[in-house]
C-alpha cells in the first residue's frame, strides 16, 4: 500500500506543476487580441500535455491506502474514519441516532 500512496503522491505533484501551464496557454489560446500566428504557437503546445491527467489521481486513504469510499474532507476512508470517530480522535464528532 505504501508503494500505491507514493506513486499517488508522485502523480499528484506532476500535475500540480503541469496545471499552471496548462490553464495559462488555454488562455492564451482563447485570447483574441492575440494574432492568430500566436494564438496557432499556443495551441501547438497546448498539444504536449494529456488532456485526462486529472482524471488518472485517484483519492486514496492517508492512512491505509484504501481507495473505496474515501472521504474528499478528511481523505480518510469511511472504516478510518468510524475508527477515529469512536475513540475521540476527531473533534465535533458527535454518534447520532434516529
Amino acid at each position: 500500500m505504501k508503494s500505491k500512496l507514493a506513486a499517488d503522491l508522485q502523480q499528484r505533484e506532476r500535475f500540480k506543476t503541469s496545471e499552471i501551464t496548462q490553464k495559462i496557454l488555454k488562455s492564451l489560446s482563447q485570447n483574441q487580441t492575440l494574432p492568430t500566428f500566436q494564438q496557432w504557437w499556443v495551441k501547438l503546445n497546448q498539444t504536449d500535455y494529456p488532456k485526462n491527467a486529472r482524471v488518472r489521481i485517484k483519492n486514496r486513504c492517508v492512512l491505509t491506502g484504501r481507495s473505496a469510499s474515501v472521504s474528499r474532507n478528511c481523505q480518510l476512508s469511511r472504516i478510518q474514519f468510524r475508527e477515529l470517530g469512536r475513540s475521540g480522535c476527531i473533534t465535533g464528532l458527535q454518534k447520532s441516532s434516529w
